[in-house]
């Protein structure tokens, strides 16, 4: 494995070399819930994902995997949240790690379990318990796989979460974590800058000495921004209405809008940022990790499905990038990005991470 990750979320086939020419290594994706019955057949669906698995191995890049969500779990062997449920749960995560190997050597226990959306039908107590069973289940595979947790920005629920995960009360609760994962869009979804990463990577630091990877982040290219009366926290009801709940918060107090030269401009301020703290300021110990960027795209255009997120309306505008996609600020953002990472090999700081 490289040296330090620079990657994609969910690209589409066929976009290898542009990927590659950007300077990205890796790629993170869903992986569904491989049995199709109860007998343990194989679904379609996962046959599909594994042979573009095959493809994009062949290809070079890591492939970073997201075990299946709550709601993927079928009720075969138990009611959901039973004991017998999550033993299928962690059934199916160590037929993941056996049946993929090192075609996927990093693994992220599902996705930001700290929103509801994400979670159901699980309680936060019980998402817990989900995570812990995911993870067991990718050691039980091979104890060289990678395996962590991320969550969905850092509201007060994802902090407890964490530290629930990474600093457990009991230890029937411990899991051989690799490392501590995280999703911010600081200036979108919650409150903030670039340099709100500064922050948040130096709260995970004192949560855990693990390396961190920042699996997803970004800026909108478009949308409004509520009026102060109309923000929900923590909700996504702002896509209705083609709006943000924030914009880019300067430190005089004056806040920039969503539209792509801000966008451009946010990621050539924050991928220093990144850079610097996920290599080694973040953590006690020197880190590598790695920055999917979301959901890229190698031209303009739009989707209305993001990363992680599923609103029935998207607040494109047609000809702009997709909100969470990073990498479709076309010409600016790859000259960006080969000025910033182009050299990066050179002076990587060696990682704690086993070496694949």
């Amino acid at each position: 494995m490289s040296d330090y990750l620079h990657g994609v979320c969910h690209p589409g086939r066929r976009h290898y070399s542009d990927l590659k020419n950007i300077g990205v290594n890796a790629v993170r994706t869903d992986i569904p819930f491989p049995f199709g019955d109860a007998g343990g057949g194989i679904s379609e669906k996962f046959q599909t994902t594994s042979e573009w698995i095959r493809e994009m191995r062949a290809e070079g890049f890591v492939v970073i995997g997201i075990t299946p969500y709550p709601h993927a779990i079928p009720e075969w062997e138990g009611a959901i949240a039973s004991d017998e449920w999550f033993g299928m749960v962690r059934k199916a995560c160590a037929f993941l790690g056996e049946h993929f190997g090192e075609n996927i050597p990093i693994w992220q226990c599902t996705n930001e379990m700290n929103l509801e959306g994400f979670r159901q039908p699980l309680t936060p107590d019980q998402a817990l318990t989900f995570l812990r069973e995911s993870g067991r289940g990718i050691k039980d595979a091979s104890t060289s796989l990678q395996a962590g947790v991320n969550m969905g920005g850092f509201n007060d629920l994802a902090v407890d979460m964490y530290r629930a995960v990474y600093q457990p009360e009991s230890q029937a609760d411990v899991v051989p974590w690799d490392y501590v994962g995280t999703d911010g869009y600081f200036g979108t979804w919650e409150r903030g800058s670039p340099q709100t990463w500064i922050e948040k990577i130096g709260l995970l630091g004192e949560i855990t000495p693990l390396p961190v990877i920042v699996m997803e982040w970004g800026y909108s290219s478009a949308g409004r921004i509520l009026p102060p009366e109309e923000v929900i926290e923590d909700g996504i009801e702002s896509h209705e209405v083609q709006a943000w709940c924030w914009g880019w918060e300067m430190p005089d107090g004056t806040v920039r809008p969503h539209d792509p030269a801000t966008q451009a401009r946010y990621i050539e301020e924050a991928l220093p940022i990144l850079r610097e703290r996920t290599t080694a300021a973040a953590t006690p110990t020197p880190a590598r990790a790695g920055r999917p960027h979301a959901r890229w795209k190698p031209t303009g255009g739009c989707s209305t499905r993001t990363e992680s997120r599923s609103p029935a309306t998207s607040p494109c505008d047609g000809q702009s990038a997709h909100w969470s996609s990073t990498g479709a600020v076309a010409a600016r953002f790859y000259a960006t990005l080969r000025m910033t990472v182009g050299a990066r090999d050179e002076s990587r700081t060696a990682s704690p991470m086993r070496s694949k």
